[in-house]
């Protein structure tokens, strides 16, 4: 269905939103195939900060494994780190993102 969607105009970048919110790992899966937007903002948000923050953790870490920036601040500041810290998630997935940052960091210096 996803594919069929795709095919015809549907925009992956959104439809992340709706495979993070299900917590749908095969959704985001395909999407993801589609190089959708990673970094795109809703609500202030991020994909991979709403995965953290609804504690996703199957969708969170396709997002993680997609290169999804870990370091943007929603509205008040906190990054995607800081938000996976509150909820206790996972130490695994803590590093995973922690690591993440400090890559895109480098890059970007």
């Amino acid at each position: 269905l996803v594919e069929f969607l795709l095919q015809r105009g549907a925009n992956a970048s959104y439809s992340l939103w709706a495979a993070v919110w299900r917590d749908d790992d095969d959704v985001c899966r395909a999407l993801l195939q589609s190089k959708p937007e990673l970094n795109l903002r809703a609500h202030g948000e991020t994909p991979i900060f709403y995965a953290a923050r609804l504690q996703r953790l199957a969708t969170l870490a396709l997002l993680i494994d997609a290169g999804a920036d870990p370091s943007i601040p929603d509205s008040v500041g906190r990054d995607s780190v800081a938000i996976a810290r509150e909820r206790k998630l996972p130490e695994e997935i803590i590093e995973r993102m922690v690591s993440l940052q400090q890559r895109k960091l480098r890059r970007r210096t």
